[in-house]
């Protein structure tokens, strides 16, 4: 339902790790917060969406990850890693057919 938003999503992780690259000898930690789907007004509806994050959850364990992992790289709170992880995992076919339903609640139904 959202290729040009998952393709940005997509973008920004590589431009995250060039720029971690670029940026590292200097002493800049770039770090790449991770977010699945989450009950914002970014999108219609999905503030209600049963089966997103609630946003103090989402911030809570970004604030954990990062308390616990001061060198992290990306935080990857435990609802995106079966997105991140889908292909390494060989899920990738079914998970771009959810992240393609027609059904808005279905991607982090699965």
């Amino acid at each position: 339902m959202t290729p040009t938003y998952n393709a940005t999503k997509a973008a920004i992780h590589r431009l995250s790790e060039g720029m971690r690259l670029q940026l590292e000898p200097a002493g800049v930690q770039v770090v790449e917060i991770v977010p699945p789907a989450v009950q914002t007004s970014l999108m219609p509806g999905h503030e209600e969406n049963p089966v997103a994050m609630p946003l103090d959850a989402f911030a809570d364990e970004v604030m954990s990850i990062l308390e616990a992992q001061p060198d992290a790289r990306e935080v990857l709170v435990q609802n995106v890693r079966p997105l991140r992880f889908a292909e390494s995992e060989g899920r990738y076919d079914a998970m771009v057919a959810r992240l393609n339903a027609t059904d808005r609640f279905a991607v982090a139904a699965g």
